[in-house]
């Protein structure tokens, strides 16, 4: 039997406003020696745009490391959206399996496919971010971080 999921939840959240750089929303951290192989990992997340300028559009991404694990295509958003996604993935002999599961994912109508494998180190720590990127540096667009939450299932 499956012992318990480990939930991973930042402990603050920054807002995309104003900027076309992309901005780190916010940061889960695996401790180094904690992964053990197998491991099922569930990452899901929502933004939401309380204040959009026209049709500026926004692209939030889930990074495992360095490498971009999910991402939507540019979506182009009004007031108080939200956008919602997941990814999941399995950590197996060293390498960290993950394909998304978000219904509005650019790829995800291609039935949620594989999307990256990735090396991890697991004596090292492993960081897990959500990122945001505006079209247009504009003071009306903002969007911000309402869920980012990362769990880890050991599997027997």
């Amino acid at each position: 039997m499956a012992k318990p999921a480990n939930l991973f939840v930042p402990a603050s959240f920054t807002a995309c406003t104003n900027t076309t750089s992309e901005v780190v929303m916010g940061t889960v951290t695996i401790p180094a020696y904690f992964l053990r192989s197998p491991y099922k990992l569930g990452i899901s997340y929502a933004v939401q745009t309380p204040l959009t300028n026209s049709s500026d559009t926004f692209v939030p991404k889930v990074k495992i490391n360095s490498i971009v694990a999910a991402t939507l295509g540019a979506h182009d958003v009004v007031n108080n959206e939200v956008i919602d996604g997941q990814a999941e993935g399995m950590f197996k002999n060293g390498l960290l399996h993950v394909r998304s599961l978000s219904a509005s994912s650019a790829v995800a109508t291609l039935g949620g496919v594989h999307l990256v494998d990735q090396a991890v180190d697991s004596n090292a720590d492993v960081v897990i971010t959500l990122t945001g990127q505006w079209s247009v540096a504009n003071a009306g667009n903002n969007a911000v971080a309402k869920e980012f939450i990362v769990s880890l299932q050991p599997l027997d």
